[in-house]
């Protein structure tokens, strides 16, 4: 990161600068302290969370008030203050009155060019995968400042001695061994159980890293996202069943009430599990990944596994990146999908 000066001919101020190179490979100048930024994806704003950095966020989608942020609004500072404005997202100049000092824009440099036009600093990310999921946090972290670089780096750390530590343990693992998992999670909020993913969407990637495998791998989709029948689902009989974060209460009462559902030997066995559900939901892209890469890896591997205490790790995790105590009873709420204040 290299570091000018220049003088403002307006005020005759020297005005330091920093220079940071963005995912799209452009060179950027920001100021040397930020304190106003904005993210124009509506679901990036879940990796301001991650940086515990909601207070600097001058605005946000009306999406902030689902109830799947509830245990966000609880943990996180800034969100109760946080202006709630849909505008800026589809008109740039609504955006400036809110006077950003860096804007952080979707893996769109045309759009960039477009903030430039306006007088706005933006910085490029892109959210595919895992490896440049922590690429765009540690970017973040750059523009943002030292105390939050530092948390990045720390964000990175973790999941480095998560992934090592469960690969480790998977080493003696052979394909025979795995559970066949079926991932009820689809493109919409919707409740259909029979909306699915394969492995071309990165939310179904911990189930494999978890050492599980995935029933809908083979199937043929053109984006990842595909809606099975029932025939197929009893076909690919799988042995566990999870239930993606964005899906309720009502999806798993349907599975266990559904006459064709009921022939599944996993609902028979009580193999069917919700994915935890957090500051944000944990298979996606977000802040608590790592804990769902563990979570799961129990779940599939239990004897491997007998010694981790998923609520003293997830207690750990809040308190260091949070700042936040969090009760074993919430805890166990999140683990089990349920989101206050009527844990369904």
């Amino acid at each position: 990161m290299i570091c000018n000066q220049k003088r403002n001919t307006d005020s005759g101020l020297i005005e330091v600068t920093r220079d940071v190179v963005d995912m799209a490979g452009r060179i950027v100048s920001i100021p040397e302290s930020v304190e106003k930024v904005f993210m124009d994806w509506g679901q990036g704003k879940v990796q301001l969370m991650a940086l515990n950095a909601f207070d600097k966020v001058v605005a946000v989608d009306t999406g902030i008030n689902a109830d799947n942020f509830d245990w966000a609004r609880t943990f996180i500072k800034g969100m109760q203050n946080v202006n709630i404005d849909q505008s800026p997202y589809t008109n740039i100049e609504a955006l400036l009155k809110y006077e950003p000092d860096v804007v952080f824009s979707i893996e769109n440099p045309r759009k960039a060019e477009e903030y430039e036009l306006m007088g706005i600093n933006v910085v490029v990310l892109k959210f595919s995968d895992f490896d440049s999921y922590l690429q765009a946090i540690n970017i973040m972290g750059q523009v943002l400042g030292l105390e939050y670089e530092k948390k990045a780096r720390d964000i990175k750390d973790f999941y480095d001695e998560i992934l090592n530590m469960i690969e480790e343990r998977l080493t003696t693992v052979d394909n025979s061994d795995k559970k066949s998992i079926y991932y009820i999670a689809g493109s919409t909020d919707g409740s259909n159980p029979l909306d699915t993913m394969t492995n071309i969407i990165f939310e179904t990637s911990f189930i494999e890293k978890a050492g599980g495998i995935l029933v809908t791998n083979e199937l043929e989709t053109p984006n990842g996202y595909i809606t099975i029948t029932k025939e197929k689902l009893l076909e690919l009989e799988p042995e566990l069943i999870l239930i993606g974060s964005q899906y309720r209460h009502s999806t798993e009462q349907l599975i266990y009430n559904d006459d064709v559902f009921k022939e599944l030997t996993s609902i028979q066995n009580n193999q069917v599990f919700r994915i935890p559900q957090g500051i944000f939901g944990w298979s996606k892209m977000g802040p608590e990944y790592g804990l769902n890469i563990i979570w799961a890896a129990k779940l599939f591997h239990p004897n491997l596994f007998e010694d981790i205490d998923m609520v003293q790790i997830t207690q750990n995790f809040y308190k260091k990146f949070f700042d936040t105590d969090v009760t074993s009873d919430y805890v166990l709420m999140i683990l089990s999908g349920k989101i206050p204040p009527n844990g369904e």
